[in-house]
């Protein structure tokens, strides 16, 4: 903490405003707040912790107000909690590595398929569908349970997979 300057806290500040607007939008702040957080040398542990910690917080304000707005399948995603929550714990002990590899995959398919999440394709889910959102939620709490920053891009990018316009994704990735 001795780092810790006029220019830190000013570095803070703005990239965690940046951070959240973009994960409150679309998800990923963590690859903003994650590297900014890293400069001030605290250990990788206590970064992903004070990152963790601020999803967190960021991510509960957003339940409330999508929960009472109505703006989200409240029983699809009761259903995902429990896999999402055992991903996150196979997720904390086991994940190495993978974030790159799906980070320039999923650059690559969205670079490809520009009008991708335009539309709805899907309004109910048949038992394949669900059965994805599942994998998705498994793997989703995974990924979160080891890492974090970029969950909820990934998130969104898994509904727009099961047929979910970009909108509605970003609604789902909200309360998940």
């Amino acid at each position: 903490m001795e780092n810790l300057d006029l220019f830190n806290i000013v570095l803070f500040v703005a990239t965690g405003f940046v951070a959240a607007f973009i994960d409150s939008t679309v998800g990923g702040g963590g690859l903003i707040s994650v590297p900014a957080l890293l400069t001030s040398g605290l250990p990788v542990s206590m970064v992903l912790g004070t990152n963790k910690l601020a999803a967190s917080m960021g991510a509960v304000t957003s339940v409330i107000s999508f929960w009472r707005s109505g703006n989200i399948n409240k029983k699809l995603v009761i259903s995902l909690v429990p896999m999402s929550m055992i991903g996150s714990v196979c997720g904390a002990y086991f994940m190495r590595n993978l974030v790159v590899i799906m980070l320039v995959l999923i650059a690559a398919y969205t670079y490809r398929h520009k009008e991708w999440g335009s539309f709805q394709s899907r309004t109910d889910f048949s038992f394949w569908a669900l059965a994805g959102a599942f994998l998705m939620a498994l793997g989703m709490g995974f990924y979160d349970g080891f890492f974090g920053p970029g969950t909820g891009t990934f998130l969104i990018f898994g509904f727009l997979f099961l047929g979910c316009d970009f909108v509605t994704a970003a609604r789902q990735r909200q309360s998940a």
